[in-house]
């Protein structure tokens, strides 16, 4: 169970200024587990302040922390700067809506930009020990549910930094700050800042107190001077963040396979059956995809529903944005939208194959049956001919005698063989011509689609 964080009874939450660093590096796992009923809340392991009610009523839609470990002091070394050792470090693991886990390791380390930024590498690489282990190992020996058969961590990240007061003492510019998120130290380096100022996005109301700071970019956000549950709560963001694009990675996978898929029968002629029942195979599919889309990446977008503050829905628009995570979101739409598009032709085009077949496949039993039964007329006169009683034939010759009727029972076979081989010649006719028109329909719809899906 996740041990109860103290809940302050100050009127007003102070804005915070750290003595040391305060660092908060969250990454996505390859790990999925099922839900867990007994999990606390955000708001029971980061200190919400005013928000924890607001989290609280809507903890269902929000990660749960499952576990929390708290590394013993000065147990953290980085491999860049082994003079350093983090304080206070607490790695907690969270849990998404879909069940996909991330880890977070906080700490608190005193330095200058320069080992700042060394130790953001550390950390970015996962290049440090807690306690002499390897960190992966470390995760690996210490949280149960990660599973050891895929690598642990993806490759989707983000670092949370808030400054200490020995180092925003200093005047905090546009170039600190790109300083930390370009990790670049060195002032006499000239940098064409119309380039690299756009990267980085600063809310408003986040910035507009004097020598307060917030600056969000695509893996990195900076904060100077701000109250803490507003810290804890552009936390709550980043993961939001980071659950959504780790989905969106999967659910673009999901849907390329898909394209793969339809690729792949458009090299292939087969029956229409198992082209119908492929394209309701992959129909299926797309409805746990869309599902997907709507639970992990449409539902942690907006966080104004959950947190009525004008400041927590600004950072969570901001970090969103810097990490384009809307115009992702809508370039897989308009994927599912175009491929929803196909299959609808596809599976038009197979139904209407299979009628066709249908058809075939009357029409030659209809020529079958009506051959055999022109040719069954004169067959009937001809057996009706030896079954009546004639005078001049010979009494000791049989009926049955195929060499003295020869010729009768040549003309008798001859018709069924011929009846059989026209039968057999239309029905060849009629498949060839179906075959022609058909060619294959995925390649049919393709056409129609432009070339692609």
């Amino acid at each position: 169970m996740v041990p109860k964080i103290a809940e302050k009874t100050t009127g007003t939450d102070p804005y915070v200024i750290h003595e040391e660093h305060r660092i908060v590096t969250v990454w996505m796992t390859n790990t999925v587990v099922s839900d867990y009923a007994d999990a606390d809340g955000f708001e029971d392991v980061f200190y919400a302040g005013r928000y924890r009610e607001f989290m609280k009523n809507k903890r269902t839609h929000l990660p749960k922390c499952v576990q929390v470990i708290n590394a013993p002091d000065k147990s953290i070394a980085f491999k860049r700067n082994s003079d350093i050792e983090g304080d206070s470090s607490r790695i907690t693991v969270f849990q998404s809506l879909s069940g996909r886990l991330a880890i977070s390791l906080e700490l608190f380390v005193g330095c200058d930009l320069f080992n700042l930024t060394e130790i953001l590498n550390d950390l970015y690489y996962r290049t440090f020990t807690i306690s002499n282990i390897n960190f992966d190992d470390f995760i690996r020996l210490n949280i149960a549910e990660i599973d050891d058969s895929t690598p642990i961590f993806h490759e989707t990240y983000h670092q949370f930094v808030s400054l200490a007061e020995n180092l925003a003492s200093e005047d905090i510019d546009a170039r600190n700050v790109r300083s930390i998120i370009h990790r670049y130290v060195d002032k006499d380096v000239e940098i064409r800042s119309n380039f690299l100022d756009s990267e980085a996005a600063y809310p408003k109301n986040l910035n507009s107190r004097k020598r307060s700071l917030c600056a969000t970019s695509h893996f990195v956000t900076v904060v100077y001077n701000q109250q803490e549950y507003i810290e804890n709560t552009m936390i709550l963001s980043i993961l939001q963040l980071l659950f959504a694009k780790q989905a969106l990675s999967l659910l673009r996978t999901s849907a390329v396979e898909i394209v793969k898929e339809i690729e792949s029968r458009s090299r292939s002629v087969s029956a229409s059956s198992k082209d119908i029942e492929t394209i309701l195979k992959i129909e299926k599919s797309m409805e746990i995809l869309y599902s997907s889309l709507i639970l992990n990446v449409e539902e942690p977008m907006d966080i104004g529903l959950i947190i009525p503050s004008l400041r927590s829905q600004e950072f969570h628009n901001a970090v969103f944005e810097a990490s384009s995570i809307k115009q992702k979101k809508e370039n897989l739409s308009v994927l599912y939208s175009r491929l929803e598009s196909v299959l609808s032709s596809l599976k038009g085009a197979a139904q209407a194959h299979e009628q066709e077949r249908a058809a075939i496949r009357r029409g030659v039993f209809a020529a079958v049956f009506s051959g055999i039964s022109l040719i069954a007329i004169p067959i009937s006169l001809i057996l009706a001919f030896f079954s009546s009683p004639v005078l001049e034939a010979p009494k000791n010759v049989s009926i049955f005698d195929m060499s003295a009727n020869s010729f009768v029972y040549i003309s008798i076979f001859g018709s069924f063989a011929f009846a059989f081989f026209v039968a057999f010649l239309i029905w060849t006719i009629l498949s060839i011509n179906s075959h022609r028109k058909r060619i294959n329909i995925f390649d049919e719809v393709k056409r129609n689609h432009g070339g692609r899906v």
